[in-house]
């Protein structure tokens, strides 16, 4: 019941916790895109003002042909610019810095003076900022001036009906070093809430010196209506309950196995089962290759295949190794004393690299009385070694008085060359090449390993023979193969191993035929 209201207590947590996270990354995402919305808005709105400038200094060239007199020519040129260029509300003439007339007002009595603040476009054209004389829409036009020809900008310019309604958007137009606002529409309302974003984009021209800034000071997942928030805040939720339930299962599942395999290791509950050698031209037993089995009550049957790496990453290698030697030594002891045939153990990187193996090892078959030479130790070809260590390995070994295989040959680094100098006395042929000897290809290339193995003086063991064609064919090129599979024998138990000795073992009082 406790582990069950803990669990539920961090679903709960890791769900608030998932939810906050995720609500933070849809809160990015959103912010992403409107932020791609404005960056795309911003450029038009540029591409606008360049389409303005264009039409303005086209409209320029073609004015400065009047004469300044604001007579009727002039009143009409005036009023043809105005009707041409969409964007231009007004187009006047300038004399000694005032207004004199323009196409919309007509003659101006008195004339008006332009603002006194401009800025320049370029040496010949100026800008003002917010002619003031227009009934009806003043602080929205803006003038234009070269030599004595003005243009007024149209108050319809600057609006836009994505943004005109946004109460969180400021749109700003200015200089490029930012000394000179052209038009400015500041936000009509405060920014909301802390938990809304606020991001400016920016767009400036190649050719003329202007820049457009679109401010958002409400951006991200509040900013749109309450049944999307309900809506992105219940998928968070959902998601977050997922995640959280997967994870929580992972690390369940990942962490009680690694505790069970622990308390296996610790507890000697690993169990020894022994697959027998058979030299198949006198049918007789040989040896036995120690082979361990995981019975759980939680996870029932555990490979060797996914075990055996896990204990090596918890650290508990060598301290497994010894327990199945002594386990072995302590069921088999007896029947080593009667029959003739070797033990073999496997040991992998961490023994080999280990110099508290090897006193461990003899500690252990000395206690039971077993001679060493009975013991014969399998190092794997895919052991992740050093040669130099591996070397020195064998060597020690073989002073100690054991005998050593190297296993799964030819499915790691194969070097025929190396087998001399580590000078192993059993080469085990991984079922792989066994398996696959009905190929022709994989024959040859298995009959040449063999002939190279034999003229070296070492014993040959076929591992993985599970049918009949499979002892055909290794028979084919050797007659008389040692071989372990299933088609002889599956692994035993202790008093299987005991019953099947009694059959087919060699006692102690024969010779047998090979070693």
């Amino acid at each position: 019941m406790r582990k069950i209201e803990k669990k539920k207590s961090c679903i709960w947590v890791g769900t608030i916790i998932g939810t906050l996270i995720l609500l933070f990354v849809f809160q990015k995402i959103f912010v992403f895109f409107q932020l791609e919305q404005h960056t795309e808005q911003a450029e038009m709105l540029m591409k606008k003002s360049e389409y303005l400038i264009a039409d303005s200094y086209s409209a320029i060239a073609y004015l400065q042909q009047l004469n300044g007199n604001c007579n009727a020519d002039d009143m009409e040129d005036l009023r043809y610019i105005t009707n041409k260029y969409r964007y231009i509300y007004d187009a006047g003439i300038v004399n000694n810095g005032h207004i004199a007339c323009t196409a919309r007002e007509g003659q101006l009595t008195p004339a008006v003076g332009l603002p006194s603040s401009a800025f320049a476009l370029n040496p010949d054209i100026s800008f003002y900022r917010y002619v003031s004389f227009y009934p009806g829409v003043a602080g929205m036009l803006n003038a234009i001036r070269a030599k004595n020809i003005m243009l007024v900008t149209s108050p319809f310019f600057y609006q836009d009906r994505i943004y005109d309604n946004d109460k969180y958007l400021s749109i700003s137009f200015r200089s490029k070093n930012k000394q000179h606002i052209l038009y400015q529409r500041t936000m009509s309302a405060e920014r909301p809430s802390l938990l809304m974003a606020q991001e400016t984009v920016s767009a400036c021209s190649d050719v003329y010196n202007s820049c457009v800034d679109i401010t958002d000071a409400g951006m991200g997942i509040l900013r749109y209506q309450g049944w999307v928030q309900v809506a992105v805040l219940g998928c968070a939720i959902l998601l977050a309950l997922m995640i959280t339930n997967l994870i929580l299962d992972s690390l369940v599942e990942h962490y009680s196995l690694e505790n069970r395999l622990r308390r296996a290791v610790l507890r000697n509950l690993i169990v020894n089962r022994y697959q027998p050698i058979v030299d198949a031209g006198q049918g007789k037993i040989v040896g036995a290759e120690v082979l361990v089995r995981w019975e759980d009550e939680v996870f029932h049957t555990v490979s060797p295949e996914f075990f055996i790496p896990l204990v090596e990453k918890l650290g508990y290698s060598q301290h497994l190794t010894l327990n199945i030697l002594h386990n072995a030594l302590q069921e088999l002891a007896p029947l080593l004393k009667q029959y003739k045939f070797t033990l073999s153990i496997n040991v992998g990187s961490v023994e080999v690299v280990n110099r508290q193996f090897v006193p461990s090892l003899n500690k252990i078959v000395d206690q039971f009385g077993i001679s060493r030479g009975r013991i014969k130790i399998e190092v794997t070809e895919r052991t992740d070694v050093a040669y130099q260590q591996l070397s020195c390995f064998v060597h020690y070994l073989h002073v100690q008085g054991y005998k050593i295989a190297i296993d799964d040959f030819g499915t790691g680094t194969s070097n025929l060359h190396l087998l001399p100098e580590l000078n192993f006395d059993d080469v085990k042929i991984d079922k792989f090449y066994v398996q696959r000897m009905a190929d022709e290809n994989f024959r040859k290339i298995l009959s040449n390993m063999v002939s190279s193995i034999i003229e070296l003086d070492k014993n040959i063991i076929f591992e993985g023979v599970e049918s009949e064609d499979d002892l055909r064919h290794i028979q084919s090129i050797q007659p008389h193969p040692l071989v372990q599979g299933w088609y002889f024998y599956h692994a035993l138990s202790a008093s299987g191993l005991a019953e099947t000795m009694a059959e087919h073992g060699i006692p102690v009082s024969e010779s047998p035929a090979r070693r």
